[in-house]
């Protein structure tokens, strides 16, 4: 981690989930946050370099891009189309 009080991981798989994998420095158990499901698979997922933003590839030749925001949810915050559009939510 880069400083973080936690680990953070994030899996993804072909059923059109991601999943984000949480533990704290002074706990034992893994807890599990389910992003929204995806309309295609999921192929691949990336943290950035400071891990505050996680990019997720979808088989619908997207890519989605996660923040958590400070109630430690994680938000949708833009999307990149196959035609390298970006679109900005929220």
């Amino acid at each position: 981690n880069i400083g973080l009080p936690y680990d953070l991981i994030a899996t993804c798989s072909e059923d059109q989930t991601v999943f984000l994998w949480k533990k704290a420095e002074d706990e034992a158990e893994w807890t599990c946050t389910e992003l929204p499901k995806f309309g295609s698979p999921v192929w691949r997922v990336s943290w950035s370099v400071a891990g505050n933003l996680l990019a997720v590839a979808c088989g619908d030749n997207q890519v989605h891009v996660f923040k958590e925001n400070l109630e430690g949810k994680w938000d949708l915050i833009s999307k990149l189309n196959e035609n390298a559009v970006m679109e900005t939510v929220g």
